[in-house]
């Protein structure tokens, strides 16, 4: 049977987490991505009124190594992180409407094995160890 919203069996999603990973080699350009959303925002920030039926979503910043190991990336995700805050707390439309919170985590892969090469894929069987193999 075919479920619809005035059925009391509905699975309504309340929250959703939403992870951007990027690596070394993306993480001079990462920060762009976000000030892209202030021309094509992810959402349609007029209609996110925050009212009882929006899905709280959360953005978490999911980085290949860590943050210690590679002080740039931690200024480009604070970066971006500050200026969720800022524009979050402002009277203006700003992609940072979308989403109820913001985050940073790292994934802690060591140097050898954080290699993406997809020329390499039907070179290299372990070109990737993730969920893309």
């Amino acid at each position: 049977r075919i479920l619809t919203e005035e059925d009391n069996s509905f699975p309504y999603i309340r929250r959703l987490a939403i992870v951007r990973p990027f690596g070394v080699s993306s993480a001079a350009s990462f920060s762009q991505t976000f000030s892209d959303w202030t021309d094509f925002p992810p959402c349609n920030v007029a209609d996110h009124s925050g009212d009882e039926n929006d899905v709280e979503i959360d953005i978490f910043l999911s980085f290949s190594r860590t943050y210690e190991e590679d002080p740039f990336a931690a200024s480009s995700v604070k970066s971006i992180i500050d200026k969720f805050h800022a524009e979050r707390s402002s009277t203006g439309s700003s992609w940072s409407k979308c989403f109820r919170n913001i985050y940073a985590i790292e994934a802690n892969i060591p140097a050898g094995d954080d290699v993406y090469l997809p020329n390499q894929a039907k070179k290299n069987m372990m070109w990737v160890n993730g969920p893309n193999r």
